[in-house]
């Protein structure tokens, strides 16, 4: 990635971040800047970060923070994905509300304390990315995802927590796609 590009993100990520640590809304990042975190680095045009939906003021509050620096899509009615935009600039940030079922409160549980642009934050775990990657590929056949998967495998074997991952695995029907996933690349 360019540094133009890096210096773009920074320059709305940053802040979004600052916002996010202010406000005490727990949120993990997950994604392509999470698998930038973890080893895979790859051209992007947008963050996700994944917020805890039982703080159905956040995107209000998120929105009254920035101001006018940013453009915030408030969702109107039931809390759902919005958006932060810049509009001069080729980079947003999505957010995604997380749920309540087990895996969702498992990956709260789970993220990890790490430093993005030179900021503290929360990140998705190695074996959470992996199975959202894994879980993407299983429905759409991304050959994105698949390099993704392919490349965080071998960087990150040697260091899983083999039993989480093959649970959630397991528990969201993803096991066939990962044996073959596994078997390929041993």
């Amino acid at each position: 990635m360019t540094s133009d590009a890096q210096r773009e993100q920074e320059r709305i990520l940053g802040p979004v971040l600052d916002h996010l640590k202010a406000l005490g809304v727990p949120y993990f990042i997950t994604g392509s800047i999470a698998g930038r975190y973890h080893g895979v680095d790859r051209s992007t045009h947008d963050a996700d970060i994944v917020f805890d939906a039982r703080h159905a003021d956040f995107p209000r509050k998120l929105a009254d923070r920035i101001g006018d620096a940013l453009y915030v899509d408030v969702p109107e009615g039931a809390i759902r994905q919005f958006n932060v935009i810049a509009a001069d600039a080729d980079f947003k940030v999505d957010f995604w509300p997380i749920g309540g079922d087990p895996f969702a409160r498992s990956q709260l549980e789970r993220r990890q304390r790490g430093r993005i642009f030179n900021r503290d934050t929360w990140i998705v775990s190695i074996e959470d990315l992996l199975l959202s990657k894994l879980r993407w590929y299983a429905q759409s056949g991304s050959e994105i995802q698949r390099r993704d998967l392919d490349r965080l495998l071998v960087l990150h074997r040697d260091t899983l927590d083999r039993a989480y991952f093959e649970r959630w695995a397991d528990d969201l029907g993803l096991r066939e796609h990962l044996n073959r996933l596994l078997g390929e690349i041993q």
